[in-house]
């Protein structure tokens, strides 16, 4: 039979194998370049302006909505709270999230109707195939969402010779900060970076 190797090799063309560690996403799961892209995408917004809808239309694949449980803190006499969540569970091997992305708003009632909703937290998980593959897209992760390890503000508290850990920075809005968690798991066929976003108010000095 007429190998597809000697018949490149006839034309002048090197047959070179791609390597799937580096290239291939575990099925169901999104490359690590788009999820970059959508936390970039989540970045650019005051989360103050997100709303379910737009989040939804604007992240790909479908996201169901459930219902969680209000911060008390945040409720009052005049203006009931509540939470919603959308999921999307792109890959779950039994029965833990490998690429699984989760969102939080707060839900502020008036009347019985919406008074405001803000996006509050973002957690996402997401696989691949080596511990250095999910050590560089980690790194590509927290960059995307503006992370500058140079820059004098942009904290991160951990091993130094680690992704893992935490990291704090200004979001370009007055007054509020990043959070980020950053953690690697081993899982069934490869590793899931774990990625627990919220902002925050700058604690009065």
């Amino acid at each position: 039979m007429y190998s597809l190797i000697a018949h490149l090799a006839v034309v002048g063309l090197t047959f070179v194998p791609v390597s799937p560690a580096r290239e291939l996403s575990p099925l169901g799961c999104r490359n690590s370049k788009t999820t970059a892209d959508l936390l970039e995408l989540l970045a650019s917004r005051d989360w103050n302006r997100w709303t379910r809808e737009e989040l939804a239309d604007a992240w790909p694949g479908f996201l169901h909505l459930h219902e969680c449980e209000p911060k008390d803190d945040e409720c009052g006499l005049f203006v009931t709270c509540h939470c919603d969540r959308l999921i999307s569970q792109d890959r779950v091997i039994g029965g833990d999230c490998e690429c699984c992305d989760l969102f939080f708003f707060d839900i502020h009632m008036d009347g019985g109707r919406v008074s405001h909703e803000r996006l509050d937290i973002a957690i996402l998980h997401h696989a691949v195939a080596t511990k250095a593959v999910a050590e560089a897209d980690a790194k590509l992760f927290v960059g995307a969402i503006g992370f500058d390890e140079t820059a004098s503000e942009h904290e991160r508290f951990g091993e130094s010779q680690s992704v893992q850990g935490h990291y704090q920075w200004p979001t370009g809005i007055k007054g509020v900060v990043n959070n980020v968690e950053l953690s690697l798991h081993e899982v069934s066929e490869g590793w899931t970076i774990f990625l627990y976003w919220t902002r925050s108010a700058i604690p009065a000095q």
